[in-house]
């Protein structure tokens, strides 16, 4: 038993190993810093950012008296907000980032990486869909449902490759995506991991300076502080904004990215099931 353990992780080193993970960071990191990858990413997250700090202004009025002096206006005002942020979330989002996978792998085709991604639009929103629910649902579950979301964002993780590429339904995609962590969970998971560490170094490095802004206030000021008051920082609050979000949007152009070259290898070695 212990010998056959052996062979078992002895297989799965050599799995990993026989991945190309130089070739993948390295391009990786040269697609990420292309404008034509990171800047509809960048709009995408401005917008986003720009509606999640709207909805804040609502944040505060949290309890039952405040809420009734909300205006007809008002609540108006939040479900339009709701509703753009359910839009770039479920549709915008994953029609761009359809869009910058394909574009990873046909530079030269800027107008054919948007024609194909909105061609598979419905199976991108569908899976966009189907992850979060599935996601939402296992994060429920008291202690293990965080062990089950974490695998659950692994098994995934390729969907929107399979959809891009493999022009499957999102049911297809998310089975397909899934079969590589089942064929070989070493090389998935490795895969993940080091992802999770040089995605999270670009958005650390470019998250500093907003860090640094606010290690700066007084422990008072911090227990008091909302939105409104880190706006009236001026000029160096906007420039760390700035910088928080050109960091975001490298980092996703980065794993996309990432992600698509390990798909393709995964593909090439038959280890997915299209």
């Amino acid at each position: 038993m212990a010998s056959d353990l052996m062979k078992k992780c002895r297989k799965c080193f050599n799995d990993v190993k026989s991945v190309r993970w130089k070739e993948i960071v390295s391009g990786s990191f040269r697609f990420c810093v292309n404008p034509k990858a990171f800047i509809p990413l960048l709009i995408v997250n401005a917008f986003v950012l720009g509606i999640s700090a709207q909805l804040g202004t609502f944040a505060v009025l949290s309890d039952t008296q405040a809420l009734s002096y909300l205006t007809t206006a008002d609540i108006v005002n939040m479900g339009i907000l709701i509703t753009a942020m359910l839009l770039f979330t479920l549709i915008v989002g994953p029609f761009v980032s359809g869009a910058v996978i394909h574009l990873s792998r046909s530079t030269g085709s800027y107008r054919e990486s948007w024609k194909t991604s909105f061609s598979r639009l419905s199976s991108l929103v569908g899976a966009s869909v189907a992850i979060i629910t599935v996601m939402v649902l296992l994060s429920v579950i008291p202690v293990i449902g965080i062990f089950f979301t974490f695998i659950a964002s692994i098994a995934f993780m390729f969907a929107m490759q399979v959809i891009i590429f493999g022009d499957k339904g999102f049911y297809s995609a998310l089975r397909a995506s899934a079969s590589a962590l089942r064929k070989k969970p070493g090389v998935v998971v490795a895969g993940w991991v080091t992802d999770a560490v040089l995605s999270t170094i670009i958005y650390g490095i470019f998250m500093a300076p907003l860090m640094f802004l606010v290690s700066g206030l007084s422990a008072g000021a911090l227990e008091t502080l909302d939105y409104m008051g880190l706006a009236s920082l001026g000029a160096p609050f906007y420039m760390a904004v700035f910088s928080l979000l050109f960091g975001a949007s490298l980092k996703t152009s980065f794993e996309l990215k990432f992600f698509t070259e390990l798909y393709f290898q995964l593909k090439k070695k038959k280890w997915l099931a299209l």
